[in-house]
């Protein structure tokens, strides 16, 4: 009997869809400069969500990793590890990587598509290795196939640097290419993110707030004109895209992406209203 529903859990995770159990890894690069992809059009307003958890816990979506410059990060520093290498250490597929990627560019991001969590530990919010003690249904249960976008993180020693209009519009250029790449190659997911780059890389939470949404949503934008013209899709019928920030149980992290959330509600509304249309 155990066997049986073992079987069972089995084949629906994986669909019998060969394609969806091929782990592969792609890389864009984004030849425009800040300027070209920003160019002073005016972009719609999206709809970004908020989730308490870990981002790694958040099925059918993109995970964002923000991470050295070469793929899966310091995995395998002897000193150092951030919760970047955590996310590559608990999908070990995404290890291998390191093998055979090459270092990524400014003007880079890499996808790594469907790949398995490691169901057999994880680690808590203090870093602290924690063994599961699953049978193996309840294994099967909690696995799915994750899709890890990667791209380069820089650390500010000067924290003040970040504020600087290069370094802004370098961020916004390289968050513009990953999200790019995750809305053209995945079908569906959403785009699940943090507050990568500012633990030890010494990042300014709201800055990078402000800096993730406007890129995904000039992303979002471009990749439906794309679609639009070469009528891949009914957009009448489409799957909206959003951008999911998880707090990690951070409520003071939680409480800032909550009052973001609320303004652009309440904008998204009072433009509405003034042209008479419905959300």
């Amino acid at each position: 009997m155990l066997k049986k529903k073992f079987k069972k859990k089995y084949k629906n995770i994986f669909n019998n869809n060969e394609q969806d159990q091929i782990v592969s890894y792609i890389r864009r690069t984004e030849f425009r400069q800040y300027d070209q992809i920003y160019n002073d059009q005016q972009y719609l307003l999206g709809y970004f969500s908020k989730d308490k958890g870990r981002y790694e816990d958040y099925k059918n979506s993109v995970l964002v990793n923000f991470a050295d410059k070469n793929v899966g990060g310091l995995s395998f520093d002897p000193v150092n590890i951030a919760q970047e290498e955590v996310l590559i250490l608990t999908h070990p597929e995404a290890v291998i990587s390191m093998l055979f990627m090459q270092t990524m560019d400014e003007n880079e991001a890499i996808l790594i598509q469907n790949i398995m969590m490691d169901t057999d530990r994880h680690l808590d919010e203090k870093m602290k290795i924690i063994v599961n003690q699953f049978s193996k249904i309840q294994k099967l249960q909690k696995s799915y196939l994750s899709n890890i976008s990667q791209l380069i993180s820089l650390c500010y020693k000067n924290w003040q640097m970040q504020f600087d209009q290069v370094y802004i519009n370098r961020e916004l250029t390289k968050s513009y290419v990953a999200f790019s790449l995750e809305l053209n190659y995945t079908n569906n997911e959403n785009i699940s993110t943090g507050k990568w780059g500012c633990g030890i890389f010494n990042g300014d939470v709201q800055l990078k707030i402000l800096i993730l949404l406007p890129a995904f949503l000039m992303a979002q934008q471009d990749w439906q004109q794309k679609h639009e013209q070469n009528k891949m899709l009914d957009f009448k019928n489409k799957t909206e895209r959003i951008l999911i920030f998880s707090s990690f149980h951070n409520n003071q992290f939680d409480d800032l992406i909550y009052s973001y959330e609320k303004c652009l509600n309440e904008k998204r509304l009072k433009i509405l209203q003034n042209n008479n249309l419905r959300d």
